[in-house]
């Protein structure tokens, strides 16, 4: 029987992020420990939605909706045990990193401009309203998206445009033959 010996792992750094666009990323602890459908920068408002007539007493009701709380840095702990998927969502583009930290932490590059949705965050990390709409504009975002939450998404707004989709989109150039 072999015996096993302790390892010593350092703290992990907790990761801050925003959500992106309208990707809705679960709350896995809420999911798993409460059985809770909560979503990560995401409010439930009841009184949201559209509305139905309730076939019980006849009253017009709302159905409610999901809305994206902008500016809101959630904190994922560095013990979280789900903490893998929340790394893989802001690998795949479903959740920005909110601080340079967590980008370097998970591979990715710093966007402090956040695609124009969340201002008050961009203007901690040096971007005011000027810098805000030139960075955007460098990146290919218009400029009514600054400030009102409209999810951006470079490749896939241009394919919509074009109609293809954004690997159609890349065109690779075949290596020179000898």
């Amino acid at each position: 029987m072999a015996h096993r010996i302790a390892e010593k792992q350092e703290p992990s750094q907790p990761l801050r992020v925003l959500p992106r666009g309208t990707a809705l990323v679960q709350d896995y602890r809420a999911m798993f420990d409460t059985k809770t459908n909560r979503h990560v920068g995401w409010k439930f408002d009841f009184s949201g939605g559209l509305t139905f007539v309730d076939s019980k007493d006849g009253q017009t009701k709302r159905l409610g909706a999901r809305v994206k709380q902008p500016n809101a840095v959630v904190t994922i702990a560095g013990d979280d045990p789900y903490r893998g998927e929340y790394i893989r969502h802001i690998q795949q583009g479903d959740l920005w990193a909110a601080d340079p930290e967590t980008a370097a932490l998970v591979g990715v590059p710093f966007e402090p401009h956040f695609g124009g949705e969340h201002p008050e965050v961009s203007a901690k990390h040096g971007l005011d309203a000027p810098k805000l709409s030139a960075a955007l504009r460098v990146h290919g975002f218009p400029e009514e998206s600054v400030g009102a939450g409209v999810p951006w998404d470079l490749g896939f707004r241009e394919a919509a445009e074009k109609k293809t989709s954004p690997a159609q989109q890349t065109t690779a150039t075949p290596p020179a033959s000898k």
